[in-house]
């Protein structure tokens, strides 16, 4: 339970980061 919230915390984190640095990634 705890992993899966983790790594849906760490995707969303990933995901507004990389939106921010790489925006063409996504």
């Amino acid at each position: 339970m705890m992993c899966a919230l983790l790594a849906r915390e760490l995707r969303l984190a990933w995901r507004s980061g990389a939106e921010i640095l790489n925006p063409l990634w996504f």
